[in-house]
């Protein structure tokens, strides 16, 4: 049997599970009493990707003229639909099974407890000075690291031909790839576990009844082969920066909240840890370094660094001025990113990709202080206050910065002096840096090759 062209048609159907690397960021647009973001929740009250979240990221892998070919276009005189079909990403449970359709979850269970609350990040708001603004902060739900979750793609293909989905998944498990939103904040990257895929001949009549009788469940068995895939190369002017930090003492990255020991504590995050059998365990109260703490610290140095350079300081310039200054400031605009608002009159994405930096969980101490009045420089009464910090001495933290364009060779330059300077201990993170927390010593390679130390 062969079609109207004479050439043979298949359906191929690709099966795939990917691990968040980082946590995800799926907007629902909901607000509630606990967050101002919610994620996207199936029926079940789990977290879940939709199709339309990975055609979208994947459809941008391609030129504009292939992805309208196999994504479909509007366009007056071209209209026509995609010729791919993407499922929804599904959730998979603590027994090692997927959790399509309606389940009864027990939200008693150790496991599943932790996806009824799932962490909530605080971010603020900041102004062209580099400081918080008035009534800027906000925060979001995530979903935590090592979830995982399962979709399948299908497309209508003739000749055998796997082209372009193996493209998009070789682009897939590539180091540039995110899902989700907040992707310069840390968020979105995964792992590919596993892509397997079968090919269904639709003129074949035992193929045509397999495909008939293939489930849309996805939990479903699916006796499918290994798709052979090769990690996409970094983009010919993508720079892959690997820092390596060791902490020298105390740091601190408040949780914004205290317990009944302290009134400050260090911000904390769950996770998930798969065993070789693929069976999920939650380790809690682990180590965060966020990002978005690693890229402020980064950013205010670059600028640092560049202004110096091209001398341009702020003295005798008022308001309008250095708001100007900002908007049009070649580091946030190659770089960094602007936000839409007064003083952006358009948004500008960032090239620079952060990752959060999720460890096991180092040892705590405590700290009595007292607040002082800045007048009388004594004590002020009533005001004597705890915070508990990370005590890191001698742990080394992994992180990588991906710059995914080409960038200015002078931002490029102080982007790099930047770092450097966070790897030679003489720009700390996190808070309380005026007291000698966030001291950090470390390498820094760009591509493979080694900036800091130099030989």
């Amino acid at each position: 049997m062969t079609n109207m062209t004479g050439t043979k048609s298949y359906k191929l159907v690709v099966r795939v599970i990917i691990e968040a690397q980082t946590p995800l960021c799926i907007g629902s647009g909901e607000k509630s009493i606990l967050t101002d973001s919610e994620v996207m929740r199936d029926v079940n009250g789990l977290p879940y990707i939709p199709g339309t979240t990975l055609a979208g990221v994947l459809r941008k892998e391609l030129s504009e003229e292939k992805a309208e070919y196999y994504f479909g276009t509007q366009r007056n005189g071209c209209e026509h639909g995609s010729a791919l079909i993407f499922s929804e990403a599904r959730m998979i449970g603590k027994d090692g099974t997927i959790l399509d359709g309606l389940h009864q979850i027990c939200w008693n269970d150790e496991f599943y407890s932790y996806y009824q609350m799932l962490p909530v990040r605080q971010h603020s708001r900041i102004s062209h000075r580099g400081v918080t603004e008035k009534a800027g902060k906000f925060d979001e739900e995530v979903v935590m690291k090592g979830t995982r979750f399962m979709f399948e793609i299908e497309q209508i293909i003739c000749d055998d031909d796997l082209s372009l989905v193996q493209f998009l998944m070789e682009r897939m498990i590539g180091k540039q790839f995110r899902i989700g939103g907040g992707a310069n904040r840390g968020f979105g990257s995964i792992k590919m576990i596993d892509c397997s895929y079968r090919l269904y001949c639709l003129t074949n009549k035992d193929d045509l009844e397999a495909y008939l009788c293939h489930s849309s469940d996805l939990s479903v068995p699916f006796d499918g082969k290994k798709l052979s895939l090769t990690p996409s190369q970094t983009e010919e002017h993508a720079r892959v920066y690997e820092l390596e930090l060791e902490a020298d003492d105390f740091f601190l990255f408040g949780a914004g909240m205290g317990d009944a020991d302290a009134d400050e504590i260090p911000v904390t995050e769950c996770m998930v840890a798969w065993d070789d059998k693929g069976k999920p365990c939650i380790k809690s109260k682990q180590t965060l370094i966020p990002a978005s703490s690693v890229k402020g610290a980064i950013l205010h140095r670059t600028l640092y660094h560049y202004n110096k350079k091209k001398q341009i300081f702020a003295d005798d310039k008022n308001e309008n001025e250095l708001q100007t200054m900002s908007a049009e400031n070649v580091v946030r605009n190659e770089l960094f990113g602007n936000s839409l608002n007064d003083v952006n009159t358009q948004v500008i994405k960032g090239r620079a990709i952060f990752n959060d930096i999720i460890a096991e969980t180092v040892k705590t101490k405590a700290f009595n202080h007292v607040k002082i009045d800045r007048l009388t420089g004594g004590t002020v009464d009533g005001a004597l206050f705890t915070e508990t910090v990370s005590c890191g001495m001698g742990r080394t933290f992994s992180t990588e910065i991906i710059v995914t364009q080409q960038v200015d060779a002078e931002v490029i330059e102080a982007f790099e002096h930047a770092m450097t300077d966070l790897c030679k201990g003489m720009l700390p993170l996190g808070g309380a840096t005026n007291r000698g927390y966030g001291v950090f010593k470390g390498t820094l390679k760009c591509n493979g090759e080694i900036i800091y130390p130099t030989k």
